[in-house]
């Protein structure tokens, strides 16, 4: 039961990633400027499929270096998590509008409605 719910979270994972980078080549693709916070979201989803454990079910079924690479997978899932977190953090700092396009565009967005 257990390595069951294990794939199917880890489906709905790379699901998730596909889905992901194909949104974000077509903003590239259409010129729409992304924001580095977006970019980020890639490494929390690898950090995700990580903490997933895709070794998981082969770990079970013949251990050895298996086992070695699920205690590799989750030590870079929490590194991955601490390296979001840190650029998340640092993305929220206060800067002028004008070191970056799309929050510029925001800014003069939400001044123009004012």
């Amino acid at each position: 039961m257990e390595a069951a719910a294990r794939l199917v979270l880890l489906a709905g994972t790379l699901i998730a990633v596909t889905f992901w980078a194909n949104t974000l080549r077509e903003a590239r693709r259409k010129g729409r400027p992304l924001l580095p916070e977006q970019r980020w979201i890639s490494v929390a989803l690898a950090g995700l499929v990580l903490l997933l454990d895709p070794f998981a079910i082969p770990r079970l079924l013949h251990g050895g270096v298996f086992g070695a690479l699920s205690m590799a997978s989750y030590a870079v899932a929490l590194g991955t998590f601490l390296a979001f977190w840190l650029c998340i953090v640092d993305g929220l700092r206060p800067r002028p509008a004008r070191t970056h396009p799309a929050r510029r565009a925001a800014l003069l967005h939400t001044n123009s409605a004012r």
